[in-house]
């Protein structure tokens, strides 16, 4: 006999108008909250809910109606670290359902559209991590692996991310996206405890983000508003010897489209616009230019565009120099070296994009010596589970809701054990949203 659906009961807090919003396999605009940009009714789902197959539900929790904070003019919401960002989702989380149980070491696959490709921490080629002495002033290993501790649910397509993410789990910005990815950038290439943990949470990224890309998304250039979505692609890509996430294209954000040779191959900033007044006016309003675009590039292709927009918004030296420290998206031997180097992540991350496997040396591989391991089923309570997986189909069994803060992870008591592949970080337990997710199985 064929398995039958899963079925989802309830999701808590419950959906309410316009707020709580539940999308399976998202892509392109949301229904998450009808605050958030990017809105579109009648994508979200309602419960009970089958699921058959394997698919991703991300489930969300609505800041309150009364903002928290002003970011610039528009009302704003507290982010996981104190700051003000003005998404109205306060934190998601993703209930994965598979039809069997995966690899005690598989990673979550990617939470955008049908396709669901499994990857295991057992492929990672960790020796390709260099190991660098840490300087003097190195970043708090905490704080850091904090920005990537819940998943960036990052499917929107156009500037108005800046009004639509969820601010316990990452930044709406995309000057902060682009600032802490070149800081996590830099800081996995250092010899520290914290590397191998860093790096897999920088997997987990990449491979959500080629999913996006697969499920036909992208992030359009503009502005400070794609910054760092290309580079933990490539990262994972190259770290799991995966050559098409590792060479995924070049025209991804600002990485690709706000960065490009200009006139005698030097690199420049600024993005292709048809007709704009801001550049030709001397970087200012004024006269017959009273509105205009503070990102588009030199028509002559001599000098960046406007550099004070350049460098408050979408200037990260940081993901610039990882690319040429990386063994695998080294720029390859004999390509003409940029004359400049005030262009931040784009010539180097553009030709690297197109270096992939097929014009470098992979390094050979074997399994990580110190492969992280599903803890005990004690030890799952004293974490942080970010990610929830379910599995379809057994007889008379009883799926288990376990809180786990943001999200539960519900499956079935004998294999629980095996399912738990992602580990999360000890928390105080009154940092904790509510728990998410509560599940039922359909026998066979």
């Amino acid at each position: 006999m064929g398995r039958r659906p899963l079925t989802i009961v309830s999701v808590d807090p419950a959906p309410a108008e316009g707020r709580n919003g539940s999308m399976l396999d998202p892509v392109g605009s949301q229904d998450y909250d009808s605050r958030a940009g990017n809105h579109a009714d009648g994508l979200r789902v309602s419960f009970p809910l089958a699921v058959e197959g394997t698919h991703s539900l991300v489930s969300s929790i609505s800041h309150p109606e009364e903002p928290e904070c002003q970011q610039g003019n528009s009302d704003g919401w507290m982010t996981y670290d104190g700051d003000c960002q003005r998404g109205p989702v306060a934190t998601q989380a993703i209930l994965t359902v598979v039809t069997a149980a995966p690899p005690a070491d598989a990673f979550r696959p990617p939470y955008s559209g049908t396709d669901k490709p499994l990857h295991r921490a057992g492929d990672v080629c960790w020796s390709a991590l260099p190991k660098l002495a840490p300087p003097a002033d190195t970043p708090d290993p905490t704080a850091l692996l904090r920005h990537v501790e819940r998943p960036w649910v990052d499917h929107l397509r156009t500037w108005e991310i800046q009004h639509g993410c969820a601010t316990l789990n990452m930044y709406c910005y995309g000057r902060e996206v682009g600032d802490i990815v070149a800081t996590l950038a830099a800081y996995v290439l250092l010899d520290t405890p914290d590397q191998q943990e860093l790096a897999r949470r920088l997997v987990q990224l990449g491979i959500d983000n080629y999913g996006v890309l697969q499920a036909g998304g992208n992030w359009d250039a503009n502005g400070g508003h794609s910054n760092g979505r290309k580079f933990p692609i490539v990262f994972a890509g190259t770290l799991l010897g995966d050559a098409a996430m590792a060479s995924p294209g070049t025209d991804i954000g600002n990485e690709d489209e706000m960065t490009y040779y200009g006139e005698g191959d030097k690199a420049l900033w600024g993005r292709a616009c048809d007709d704009d007044c801001y550049l030709p006016n001397g970087c200012q309003y004024g006269g017959d230019c009273d509105a205009g675009a503070k990102d588009c590039r030199d028509p002559a292709g001599l000098v960046d565009g406007c550099t004070d927009y350049r460098d408050c918004c979408t200037s990260h030296r940081g993901s610039a120099r990882h690319w040429r420290s990386t063994p695998s998206t080294r720029r390859r031997p004999g390509r003409t070296t940029p004359s400049s180097t005030t262009s931040t992540a784009g010539p180097p991350a553009t030709s690297t994009a197109t270096a992939g496997p097929a014009t470098t040396s992979w390094r050979r591989c074997g399994r990580p010596t110190a492969t992280p391991r599903p803890p005990s089923l004690p030890a799952l309570d004293r974490h942080v589970q970010k990610d929830s997986l379910a599995i379809a189909g057994r007889t008379r069994v009883r799926c288990l809701p376990v809180n786990f803060g943001d999200t539960s992870f519900a499956t079935t008591e004998s294999a629980f054990r095996d399912a738990a592949h992602d580990r999360g970080v000890p928390v105080k337990r009154g940092d904790a949203p509510p728990d998410l997710t509560r599940t039922t199985s359909s026998p066979l």
